[in-house]
């Protein structure tokens, strides 16, 4: 009844672990009918027994092929965490994102427990100040590197650079490819190349213009997955400043 919920309500006000901001009765009564419909919706949508299923057979499955592929997330991530958090070990928690995610930092909300996204945090603020640069004000700071900033094309792109810049000059000139291991020895292909453990730097004279680098490159891609970047001495990019 109503009298149990505002007892109830009372006890959560004083949790010293919570660490709320002060509120009074009346806000905490609105707090309290919202998550009470939460957790009736979610009785009716999620059983006893199927939560409990989920829980034991899914969770840890789940979690363990989840937590082995956080590496993977390349995008800017913000993790916010109240700072004296006893409810859970979210600042500890935030960490560890932090040194997982390639492009992650932590904000952590001083004086905060577990219940750190309300009316005195502006997330907005937050997640405009980030590495995320929603409005771009970061990128429009500073000019392109292309070493930093370069990223690998997608397959789409090399794709259609092969059919529409490689192919036509492959059947204009039939090229064919050699290769030499490490006796001395010819061979047909790209395979005795050096592996690709590191840093690789391809020396070689080309054709008037470098036409012919457009299907070395792409042969070098397709046989060893080496993606080579081209160099060039500064006079021919001098035009452009």
């Amino acid at each position: 009844d109503n009298d149990q919920k505002m007892k109830i309500a009372s006890q959560i006000l004083n949790l010293p672990t919570i660490e709320i901001p002060p509120r009074d009765m009346g806000q905490l009564q609105e707090i309290w009918e919202a998550t009470s419909d939460s957790f009736r919706g979610m009785e009716e949508r999620l059983p006893p027994g199927t939560l409990g299923h989920r829980v034991s057979k899914w969770l840890g499955v789940g979690t363990s092929i989840v937590n082995g592929r956080l590496h993977e997330i390349n995008v800017p991530t913000l993790a916010v965490v109240g700072d004296e958090d006893t409810l859970m070990p979210s600042k500890n928690e935030g960490e560890r994102l932090r040194k997982v995610l390639p492009k992650s930092e932590i904000l952590n909300v001083p004086k905060r427990g577990h219940f750190v996204l309300d009316d005195t945090v502006n997330l907005t603020e937050a997640i405009l100040y980030s590495e995320i640069d929603p409005l771009g004000w970061k990128q429009k700071k500073r000019k392109y590197d292309p070493i930093l900033d370069w990223r690998f094309p997608s397959q789409e792109d090399i794709n259609y650079a092969t059919e529409n810049t490689v192919k036509p000059f492959e059947r204009a000139l039939s090229p064919v490819y050699f290769s030499t291991d490490a006796t001395g020895k010819r061979w047909k292909g790209l395979s005795k190349l050096p592996e690709k453990k590191g840093p690789l730097l391809f020396v070689a004279n080309h054709q008037t213009l470098g036409a012919d680098m457009r299907f070395i490159f792409s042969t070098m891609l397709k046989e060893t997955g080496i993606f080579p970047r081209g160099l060039a001495h500064p006079i021919v990019f001098a035009a452009q400043n």
